[in-house]
């Protein structure tokens, strides 16, 4: 018989993201599709009990929560001392989570912890006669897989965006708290502030012609970064394929190229 632990972290905020939703939805058709299966779900945070209530309505039968001032923020020795309490209090052997950048950095070392193996970019969750078969993505998410194992517990981390979100009602629920012993050097990294990537804003004036993105990169785009590569030919030289109707021309321009990089080179 398998269970099926959701172990998901709150937000700043103490809410759940869409993205741990997602996850729910992969752990409650697992739940479905497995018979005797049994889903239990876990959280991470500094107050669990309002995220633990929005889930209510969702076929889990056990909530185990760690909660504290010190699993507030990520933190790799935190995260995978709270994971692994939490992964032995249910005695999980499928474990889902989201693969947010807090889980995706600590539950492959939980897995290892507790002998288990962890999937990473999983992207879909399939049971066939009884066998579960996960999809998910190598090489820079070029290739993808067809995976089972026979390993437990099995950690799943679940691709933001690619399930639907469980749309599951709010409640009360019962949650269990687990214990987690943390000595003073799992407590030395601290989270002092956010910074966030600042809005990219279009160039203009004459600028605005050079604009990085490939798909913008155009027909009219062309004569001008033409142009430009011919007065700044002295310093680099960089090739355009000529126009077919111009060869003398482009046989010249060639010629001054190759000069200027011979100049570069002295």
């Amino acid at each position: 018989m398998e269970t099926i632990l959701l172990l998901a972290h709150t937000e700043t905020d103490g809410s759940l993201a869409k993205s741990t939703r997602e996850a729910l939805h992969v752990a409650a058709d697992l739940h479905k599709a497995l018979a005797g299966s049994k889903l239990v779900v876990g959280l991470v945070g500094e107050d669990v009990q309002s995220a633990a209530n929005s889930i209510a309505a969702c076929p889990a039968t056990n909530y185990f929560g760690v909660a504290g001032k010190e699993f507030g923020q990520s933190r790799y020795a935190t995260d995978a001392a709270a994971a692994e309490a939490i992964c032995k209090a249910a005695r999980a052997t499928l474990v889902v989570a989201p693969a947010t950048s807090r889980w995706t950095r600590a539950l492959p070392g939980v897995a290892q912890r507790v002998g288990g193996r962890a999937e990473t970019h999983v992207t879909g969750v399939s049971v066939d006669g009884g066998k579960i078969a996960v999809n998910r993505w190598y090489y820079r998410q070029r290739m993808e897989a067809v995976l089972t194992r026979a390993q437990r517990p099995w950690f799943m981390l679940i691709d933001p965006g690619s399930q639907a979100a469980c749309q599951c009602g709010s409640g009360t629920a019962k949650i269990e708290a687990v214990a987690v012993n943390l000595t003073d050097a799992c407590k030395r990294t601290t989270v002092t502030g956010i910074r966030a990537r600042l809005p990219m804003r279009r160039p203009s004036g004459p600028m605005r012609n050079y604009c990085s993105s490939p798909a913008r990169v155009g027909r009219r785009n062309k004569p001008t970064a033409r142009r430009m590569c011919r007065r700044r030919r002295n310093s680099f030289a960089v090739f355009f394929k000529p126009p077919a109707h111009r060869w003398a021309a482009a046989n010249r321009w060639w010629t001054r190229a190759a000069k200027a990089r011979r100049c570069c080179r002295s």
